[in-house]
C-alpha cells in the first residue's frame, strides 16, 4: 500500500485521530511566594500559593474532531413521546366519534397499538442513528490528512464504509488561506 497523498504525493501524511489529539495540551502551574515586611506597626510576613491549569487546542485539531454522534436516548424519547400524543388525541376523538358502537376494550386496543407504533418508530429511529454513527467513526479512523496540501482521504479505496470529509476539507482549506 502506498503511504502518500492522492494529491500531491507527499509522504507528509497522519491519520486525522492522530492529528487531532497532538493538537491538543493540558499544562499545570502552581508556585508558592513568600513575604516579609517591616511597616510602622511592625514586622510582617506572607505567604502566598498560586495554582493554576490550562487546555489549549490548535485550529487543525479542532478541524479534525472526531464526528459527534447523533444517536440518543433522550431524542428516541422525545421522539416516542411526539409520536404518542401527537396520535393520542386524534385516536380519542376518533374513538368518541366513529367507534360509539365499539366496546370500550375496542378503543383501548386502538391506543394500546398506536403507542406500540410510536415505540416502535422511536427504536427504529435510534437503531437508525446508531448504525450511522458507527459507520461515520469507522470512516474518520480510517482517514489521513496531508500536512502539506491538506487533503483528507482515505488509503483503502476498497472500503465499505464511507464518510463525508467535504466540510473538513473545506475548513482546512478556509484556514489555510
Amino acid at each position: 500500500m502506498n503511504y502518500e497523498c492522492p494529491n500531491c504525493k507527499s509522504e507528509n501524511i497522519q491519520k486525522l485521530l492522530v492529528a487531532h489529539i497532538a493538537g491538543k495540551s493540558k499544562t499545570k502551574s502552581s508556585g508558592i511566594g513568600f513575604g516579609i515586611g517591616h511597616s510602622g506597626f511592625g514586622n510582617s510576613f506572607g505567604v502566598g500559593v498560586g495554582v493554576g491549569k490550562a487546555e489549549n487546542q490548535t485550529l487543525l485539531s479542532q478541524t479534525l474532531s472526531p464526528p459527534k454522534p447523533v444517536a440518543s436516548v433522550i431524542k428516541s424519547i422525545v421522539i416516542l413521546i411526539a409520536v404518542f400524543f401527537a396520535a393520542f388525541p386524534i385516536l380519542l376523538l376518533l374513538g368518541e366519534w366513529a367507534f360509539k358502537e365499539l366496546p370500550r376494550a375496542a378503543v383501548w386496543a386502538i391506543l394500546i397499538v398506536s403507542s406500540g407504533l410510536a415505540i416502535f418508530v422511536a427504536i427504529e429511529e435510534w437503531d437508525r442513528d446508531s448504525k450511522n454513527d458507527h459507520k461515520n467513526l469507522n470512516g474518520y479512523r480510517e482517514s489521513y490528512i496531508c500536512l502539506r496540501c491538506g487533503k483528507i482521504f482515505r488509503l483503502q479505496e476498497d472500503a465499505k464504509t464511507e464518510y463525508n470529509l467535504q466540510q473538513e476539507s473545506t475548513a482546512l482549506t478556509q484556514y489555510r488561506q
